[in-house]
Parts: C-alpha cells; sequence; structure tokens
C-alpha cells in the first residue's frame, strides 16, 4: 500500500499539461542571463545568474506553463555558470514541482555522446524536456527518446 504523501512522477506531458490548466498559460519563460545585461542590483551577488533567475521565477510562477534555460549561456561561464544552472534547477524543484523545466540545449550528436548528454539533463539536472537537433536522425536521438518519461522538442 502507498503512503498519503508519496508523490508520483508525471511524465513530461502530464506535467506540461497540469502546469497550463492551473495558471492558464501557454507562456514559457526563458531563463538566458548574461553578465552584462543583468540589473546592478545581481552582478556584484555571489551566485548572479541564479539569484536573478529565482527572481524572476519567484515574479511569474502563477503566470507560466514552463521555464526553459538555455544551456549555452551557463557553458559559456564555466564550472560557475553550470553550477548556477544546476541551482536554478533545484530551485524549480523544490520550490516549483508542479512547473516543467525545458533545457534549451539543441542536442543532436553521435548516440554514444548523446548518452552523455542524457546523463547530464535528464539524471544531473533532472529537467523535464530538453530541445533537440534532429539532423543525425532517430538512431542518434535513441538515448533520448528512450527516456519516455521525458520530453524531446
Amino acid at each position: 500500500m502507498r503512503e498519503k504523501n508519496l508523490k508520483i512522477k508525471m511524465n513530461f506531458i502530464e506535467k506540461l499539461d497540469n502546469a497550463i490548466e492551473k495558471n492558464n498559460s501557454l507562456l514559457c519563460v526563458g531563463l538566458d542571463p548574461v553578465m552584462e545585461k543583468l540589473p546592478e542590483e545581481f552582478k556584484n551577488q555571489e551566485f548572479p545568474f541564479f539569484e536573478f533567475n529565482k527572481w524572476i521565477i519567484d515574479q511569474t510562477a502563477d503566470l507560466i506553463s514552463s521555464y526553459k534555460p538555455n544551456s549555452a549561456f551557463y557553458e559559456a561561464e564555466g564550472a560557475f555558470g553550470i553550477e548556477q544552472l544546476k541551482m536554478t534547477c533545484d530551485y524549480l524543484l523544490e520550490k516549483f514541482t508542479e512547473i516543467p523545466i525545458i533545457l534549451d540545449a539543441k542536442r543532436g550528436d553521435l548516440e554514444n555522446t548523446n548518452k552523455g548528454y542524457v546523463k547530464f539533463a535528464f539524471d544531473y539536472l533532472n529537467i523535464d524536456a530538453i530541445t533537440l537537433q534532429p539532423y543525425l536522425g532517430q538512431e542518434a536521438l535513441a538515448p533520448f527518446l528512450d527516456r519516455v518519461d521525458r520530453g524531446c522538442i
């Protein structure tokens, strides 16, 4: 018998449909920080991208259907950027569990390389969906497509 408080993990489509219905919105908010464009009050913080993202999230969580951080903006900052991307995803997973996270990564390499991308995106960041580019075909994208609980866009 299941415990009362046990949450059953929804797949990406279920999670997205629920967020759309709850917030009556199809809006997806991109979380694409650029240091030079951040408001001054965030630039000198210890984790400027994360603090800026958190501020955006807290202002919009009841108005949107999903969040979409673009991996390139974080990767450009090296380990420090990836750390803030992870912090952003963890914040969403802890505080706004009902809102899907779509990693805008446009991945689509050889199948073996994609296995690494899958592990990073779905297992480390624990995002709900990822953007892909289909140029190498379904066989190359199989590591993503095999994760039927996650979304591929």
